[in-house]
C-alpha cells in the first residue's frame, strides 16, 4: 500500500513563518517604545503644569526638526483640551507628512519599494515609523497618548480613529501658527471638567462608544442628570416560574438575536421582572436590535455590545424610557455587571441637551 503522505509547501511555509516572526518583532518593538496604556494610576499625579512641560519638550522637537519626519500640526484633545485641572494623561495629534521614497530614513526599513526607474528603495513600515516618533516625544514612564495622521481630515474620514472622530481638538501649533502658548492660553482651566474615570465603563470595551459619548454621560453623571445603578450579575439568582421560564424557552428557539445576546438573555428577563409595571407582563424582542422591552417600551434592555448613547433615549420626547439596562457581554475572572441608567434628580431635557452641546463645540478647522 502506497503512503498517501503529501509533503507541504515548504517555501509557502518558510515565507509565513518569516512574515510572522517578523510581525512579532515589529509588535515587541513597538510595544517596548509606548507609553504604559493603564493611565488611570499615573493619572493620580499628573497636572496641568506637567502636561505643559511634555507639550514644551515636544513642540521645541517639532521646531528643532528632531522627528524623522516632517511634523506639520500638533493638537491637544480630552480632558486636557477641556481645560481639566488634572487631566490625567495628554492626548495628542502629531499630523507628518510621509518621507519620500528616497529619503535616507528609508534605509532601516524592512519593506521593499521599486521606483519607476527600476531601482529598490527600503520602505519603513508605519509602526516602524510611529516607534521612532514615539523614541522623540517620550521619556520612560510618561502617559502620552499619541495618535499619528498625515492629514487631519484623516480623523474624521477613516472608521480606524471613529473613537475620537468627535472630540474636542485644539490646535497647538503648527507651521503657520508657531505660537503655541497663545493657543494653549485660548484653553480656560475648567474645574468640572476633570477626567472621568471610565475604566468601569469602558475597560474591554464594554459598549459601543465614542470618546465624546463617554464624557457626554460621564458629566451627566456627575451632575445628577442621570443616574447609573450598577447590579452584579453573580448576584443574580435566576429562578423563573413555568410560564416565564416558557416565554424565555421560546425566544431562545426562535433565535431573536445573536448567540452571544442570547446567554444574557435570561438576566434580561429577570431585571424586567424586577420593575413594579412588568410583574405580570411579558417583554417582547424589538425588530432586529438585540433587546428586549416592555410592550409600552418604557423599559428596555439592551445585550452584547450596546449602544452607550442609547442611555440619552431617557429623554426622548416620543418616547421617553423610564429605565435603560445595559448588559454587556460577560467577560471570565471578572466580576460582570448591569447598568441600569434613569433620570437623576437634578434631571431636565434643557440640562441633558446642554451637556450634549458642549462636547460637540469647538472643532478646529484642518491645518494646513
Amino acid at each position: 500500500m502506497e503512503d498517501s503522505f503529501q509533503p507541504q509547501r515548504p517555501f509557502r511555509s518558510f515565507e509565513c513563518i518569516a512574515i510572522r516572526v517578523h510581525r512579532e518583532f515589529l509588535q515587541a518593538q513597538t510595544k517596548w517604545c509606548r507609553p504604559p496604556h493603564n493611565t488611570d494610576i499615573i493619572a493620580i499625579h499628573m497636572d496641568r503644569a506637567k502636561a505643559t512641560q511634555q507639550l514644551e519638550r515636544i513642540v521645541a522637537a517639532a521646531e528643532a526638526g528632531d522627528f524623522p519626519v516632517q511634523v506639520t500640526a500638533l493638537y491637544v484633545f480630552g480632558s486636557f483640551a477641556r481645560g481639566a485641572l488634572k487631566p490625567g494623561d495628554l492626548d495628542l495629534v502629531v499630523v507628518y507628512e510621509p518621507p519620500p521614497a528616497e529619503s535616507p530614513i528609508h534605509r532601516t526599513g524592512k519593506c521593499m519599494q521599486r521606483d519607476r526607474d527600476g531601482l529598490y528603495h527600503r520602505r519603513l513600515s508605519e509602526d516602524e515609523l510611529t516607534t521612532m516618533m514615539r523614541e522623540v516625544m517620550c521619556q520612560p514612564g510618561e502617559a502620552i497618548d499619541t495618535v499619528f495622521v498625515t492629514s487631519f481630515d484623516e480623523i474624521r474620514l477613516s472608521s480606524r480613529w471613529e473613537k475620537i472622530a468627535d472630540s474636542k481638538f485644539v490646535l497647538v501649533w503648527s507651521r503657520k501658527s508657531r505660537d503655541w502658548r497663545a493657543n494653549l492660553a485660548a484653553i480656560k482651566p475648567n474645574e468640572a471638567a476633570g477626567r472621568w474615570n471610565r475604566s468601569r465603563f469602558t475597560g474591554a470595551s464594554l459598549f459601543r462608544c465614542d470618546i465624546t459619548t463617554m464624557d457626554q454621560v460621564g458629566d451627566a453623571l456627575r451632575q445628577n442628570v442621570l443616574a447609573v445603578t450598577c447590579i452584579s450579575a453573580q448576584a443574580i439568582t435566576l429562578n423563573f416560574n413555568a410560564e416565564d421560564q416558557q416565554w424565555l424557552d421560546g425566544l431562545i428557539e426562535i433565535k431573536c438575536m445573536g448567540p452571544q445576546s442570547l446567554k444574557l438573555l435570561p438576566y434580561g428577563m429577570w431585571w424586567m421582572r424586577q420593575q413594579e409595571s412588568m410583574q405580570r407582563v411579558k417583554p417582547v424582542p424589538v425588530g432586529r436590535a438585540a433587546a428586549l422591552a416592555s410592550p409600552d417600551g418604557k423599559y428596555i434592555a439592551y445585550f452584547g455590545q450596546p449602544l452607550l448613547r442609547r442611555v440619552f433615549d431617557l429623554a426622548d420626547k416620543d418616547n421617553p424610557r423610564t429605565r435603560v439596562c445595559l448588559i454587556p457581554r460577560f467577560r471570565r475572572n471578572t466580576e460582570n455587571e448591569l447598568f441600569v441608567f434613569e433620570r437623576g434628580p437634578l434631571f431636565s431635557e434643557a440640562k441633558l441637551e446642554t451637556i450634549i452641546r458642549q462636547h460637540l463645540l469647538g472643532h478646529p478647522k484642518t491645518a494646513t
